[in-house]
């Protein structure tokens, strides 16, 4: 405490009250975090207004908060690369080459080997788009398989069974024709391979007894009914459709037929104005003289 040159007596100020004044000489408090012409709370706000707003502090650029990474975060990033996985492997699988089942029944293979191949577990244990190829490869070689049977090289049992599979084939390869036609195209298809029918009918095997051996239906079913459901149904359908045409044809042969009939009986024997002959009846009774 001191005398003032007014009298009056004037008081020292305290570390405290001169860290709040903000004047020159005056000492901050150790506990003051904020600056030193701001009261406490005033310096408080002025840092988290800062920090909200992204500006740098004391310590320069503002410090980013990590996000911890959850359980369920890490699950949907192993489950999206899994499926991705997976869709490179469908996409690998459905457009690989022939030539990449080079250990799956390749195409190369002789016909007699490809006939017991075909009945054994390694044609059953096949993709179905590797089937596929087989079946279609194998509906080119009917030629072979007939003049094996006739060289008696195959059994008449196994021929009925080949040719179960060369029917397969041959459907598949058919329907590939025809994928992208209309309507009309496909029933002008279907014309065309009733035409060509008619001439390979003089190429139909025969067993010993002068029958002819036809493809084993029930072997037909059971190598389809393990194929996917809609080509399955793609081969009945068409099947149908060629059963259905053959029968409609055979209906209007039969009625070009019977018109001609009708039409010969109804023609008049003599022309126009003509009098018809009479034959002498030979049975008629001498006259008496």
């Amino acid at each position: 405490m001191s005398t003032a040159p007014n009298g009056k007596v004037a008081h020292a100020a305290s570390p405290a009250a001169a860290g709040r004044t903000g004047k020159p000489g005056a000492t901050p408090t150790s506990g003051s975090p904020g600056p030193a012409h701001l009261p406490k709370s005033a310096a408080v706000d002025k840092i988290v207004a800062e920090a909200m707003a992204g500006k740098p502090g004391k310590g320069g650029k503002p410090k980013k908060e990590k996000v911890p990474v959850t359980r369920k975060q890490t699950i949907t990033v192993i489950v999206a690369a899994a499926v991705v996985l997976g869709i490179v492997a469908g996409v690998y699988a459905y457009f690989r080459t022939p030539e990449t089942f080079s250990k799956e029944l390749p195409v190369t293979t002789k016909t007699p080997d490809r006939v017991k191949e075909l009945a054994s577990s390694k044609f059953e244990n096949l993709p179905f788009r590797r089937k596929k190829i087989v079946l279609e490869d194998f509906a080119d070689r009917k030629k072979e398989i007939l003049k094996l049977h006739a060289e008696h090289q195959m059994t008449d049992d196994q021929l009925r069974e080949a040719l179960a599979f060369a029917w397969i084939g041959k459907k598949f390869k058919q329907l590939g024709n025809i994928a992208h036609d209309g309507p009309q195209e496909r029933r002008d298809y279907i014309q065309h391979l009733l035409d060509k029918e008619v001439g390979e009918e003089s190429e139909e095997p025969k067993d010993a007894n002068g029958k002819v051996i036809k493809k084993d239906k029930k072997r037909v079913d059971a190598i389809m009914e393990r194929f996917p459901s809609d080509e399955r149904n793609a081969i009945l359908k068409f099947q149908r459709e060629l059963d259905e045409a053959e029968k409609e044809r055979e209906r209007k042969a039969k009625a070009i037929e019977k018109a001609a009939k009708a039409a010969a009986a109804s023609r008049p024997t003599t022309r126009p104005g003509e009098t018809p002959k009479v034959k002498p009846d030979a049975a008629a009774p001498a006259k008496s003289k």
